[in-house]
């Protein structure tokens, strides 16, 4: 059985979020996503932290309005690294 490494796991489910985010009709979907987000930023080491900000956060950035649809999702920490990220990329 081959290994997923989690960078790819997650970047190729960027696409799938992203649909659901430009659809915004599964929003206790949306819900659970983003407090898994929330969690992984909360509860995860460093590596977890960085994977999504790297993996998640940095692509739903790219457009502006869908990152503006994923702020009701947000929760405290998602929503801080969230900004610092884009921050750093104006």
């Amino acid at each position: 059985m081959q290994e997923i490494l989690p960078p790819v796991f997650l970047g190729e489910s960027n696409d799938y979020f992203i649909n659901l985010l430009e659809k915004e009709n599964e929003f206790e979907k949306l819900e659970k996503l983003f407090s898994f987000f929330e969690r992984m930023e909360t509860e995860g080491d460093d590596y977890v932290s960085e994977l999504l900000s790297v993996t998640i956060l940095k692509r739903i950035g790219d457009d502006k309005k869908i990152l503006n649809k994923t702020y009701k999702y947000m929760g405290k920490e998602t929503r801080k690294d969230s900004n610092e990220i884009e921050k750093f990329l104006e």
